[in-house]
């Protein structure tokens, strides 16, 4: 991680368009992260989330009035410049019959010379570092495909980190993992964007886990932004349903003081429309001291 004037972004996007042939494209996106912002990228399916992570990564071509990192201009800058800048952990990571930290000691090569291999005694001792604060030393020796899908998305975060980046793009980091391991995936990149000062960019599905950890959102709809903000000022009843075409109803977590974002059901809907009482219903405040007394 390069030392970077706070007063520089560590990614500026102005108007930046993309997409694919005729088909679906990205509109107008205007975007600035700082070193320390904690960013989510949230909106319904076919919105433009992952596209927009791949545009950022490189990976898709785009044209913008201005796209930097780390104050430099993107096209401009060389992969293994790009890579000790950005690190990206996408959903799947065909990472293949390779030991952990054999995998992880790749995130060392955006800084590889020709004279130097990956093996010398600076990038072990990093690779261990990030092994230990993440867990995943015990499982050192072990092949990454033997490990379970919460183990290898904590190994690939720890490769992406080796390679001391600035700004940490996730695609869905915690896809089809249970509550547990998702808390386990977040704390630790929470963990990480507080220690370090570590700007993140995540697109994520599940609201209540983009309010409850990102301290900024981007609400996206066909391919443009329509919010940004903090959680409380994205995650709004009108802004959800008008982007997500759903009824929802949203409340205070009461420990965190987070949005929490409760579905409506159509029967719910029915009964609040006849206002017909909802049998086993809980008054909030019930509700709330189930919440604190544990």
């Amino acid at each position: 991680m390069e030392d970077i004037n706070n007063a520089v972004p560590v990614l500026q996007l102005k108007k930046l368009t993309a997409g694919y042939g005729n088909a679906f494209r990205l509109k107008d996106i205007t975007l600035t992260i700082r070193q320390g912002d904690f960013t989510g990228i949230i909106g319904p399916n076919g919105a433009g989330k992952t596209t927009l992570l791949k545009c950022i990564a490189g990976d898709l071509p785009a044209c913008a009035e201005a796209f930097q990192l780390a104050g430099k201009p993107f096209n401009r800058m060389h992969l293994k410049e790009r890579a000790r800048h950005m690190a990206v952990v996408t959903q799947k990571n065909d990472i293949g019959f390779i030991t952990v930290e054999d995998y992880v000691m790749m995130g060392r090569l955006p800084y590889r010379s020709l004279l130097s291999g990956l093996s010398c005694v600076e990038n072990k001792q990093l690779a261990e570092k990030y092994m230990k604060k993440s867990g995943v030393w015990a499982y050192r020796h072990q092949a990454v495909n033997e490990l379970s899908g919460g183990e290898q998305q904590l190994v690939a975060i720890t490769r992406a980190l080796v390679q001391e980046p600035d700004l940490l793009l996730l695609d869905e980091p915690t896809a089809h993992l249970d509550i547990a391991h998702q808390v386990q995936i977040l704390d630790f990149i929470q963990q990480l964007n507080e220690e370090l000062n570590l700007a993140v960019l995540m697109v994520v599905h599940d609201l209540n886990l983009a309010a409850e950890y990102c301290t900024q959102l981007l609400l996206m709809q066909n391919g443009e932004v329509c919010a940004e903000g903090t959680p409380g000022e994205v995650l709004t009843r009108h802004q959800v349903k008008e982007a997500y075409k759903t009824d929802v109803t949203i409340t205070e977590n009461p420990l965190s003081g987070r949005p929490f974002v409760f579905p409506v059901s159509r029967n719910a809907t029915n009964n609040r429309n006849t206002k017909k009482k909802i049998p086993h219903q809980t008054e909030n405040k019930t509700i709330y001291e189930k919440i604190t007394a544990h």
